[in-house]
């Protein structure tokens, strides 16, 4: 892909430092890209139940916007704590893609390999304003791609057009034929198509991008989780939970509150 764009959306910091959490294990989804440090203690992390490993202290671990995380905490056996510290980011590639769509990341980064992505972290807890937060955010990125791998199908610009279409209108009641009339295709060679780059039917895609906007109103906002299912483009309040639950291991409720106590 011809990359002529990465538009910083979104970039949180958060941390903590604590002592009854050895052996706490949560297994969770975000709808951010998440890059986190692991300061004091120890991490054993695994995405979508495969190859956990630990970070060791001083290491750091990548996880994909809406993957599923199983992380095991463990406290320094000196000290009796265990503190971590993490950068939550949302960005966007082409002003279609997500950035986590397009590359692949190492699940861990190593502590030997760690000193600019420390700088980062040491950086960003000093700022008070988002521009040089977002600056930080952007050299975040730019190590991000150094370690990474891109993703090859992701030069189809007819599916960019469609991606972009999907991202601005989600809340809506998007139809497939909708979708189709946009590249000029039937339904059918339009689904096959969409299948085959994504990997995903365009209405399972739709929904991703409802319930990922729906995970981030759930931990940034006080939005009633009535009125979040509406504003992502879910009329039953019902099937919202339910494909919520699918999804993220939790209903919405605890959902947000399973996030809310590390924030």
């Amino acid at each position: 892909m011809d990359i002529y764009d990465i538009e910083l959306r979104e970039i949180k910091v958060g941390g903590f430092n604590l002592e009854d959490i050895d052996g706490l294990c949560h297994v969770k989804s975000l709808p951010y890209l998440s890059v986190v440090r692991v300061v004091e203690g120890n991490y054993f992390f695994g995405l979508d139940n495969k190859n956990p490993e630990f970070t060791g202290e001083g290491g750091l671990f990548i996880a994909p916007s809406n993957r599923i995380q199983t992380i095991v905490h463990k406290i320094n056996s000196n000290t009796g704590r265990m503190k971590a510290d993490w950068i939550f980011i949302d960005a966007s590639v082409n002003g279609s893609f997500s950035f986590d769509e397009v590359f692949i990341f190492p699940q861990r980064i190593s502590v030997h390999m760690s000193v600019k992505w420390h700088e980062i972290f040491d950086e960003i807890k000093l700022v008070d304003n988002i521009c040089d937060k977002k600056i930080l955010g952007y050299r975040l990125i730019k190590l991000l791609i150094s370690v990474g791998t891109e993703i090859p199908l992701f030069n189809n610009e007819d599916i960019s057009v469609v991606y972009r279409y999907i991202r601005d209108n989600y809340s809506k009641n998007i139809k497939v034929k909708e979708l189709a009339d946009i590249l000029n295709m039937s339904e059918s060679n339009f689904y096959a198509v969409f299948k085959r780059y994504v990997g995903l039917s365009p209405i399972s895609y739709i929904n991703n991008c409802r319930l990922s906007a729906a995970a981030k109103l759930l931990i940034c906002s006080q939005t009633r989780i009535k009125e979040v299912a509406e504003r992502t483009g879910f009329k039953d309040p019902y099937y919202f939970s339910k494909a919520f639950h699918a999804k993220y291991g939790n209903s919405p409720k605890d959902y947000r509150e399973l996030n809310r106590r590390f924030k």
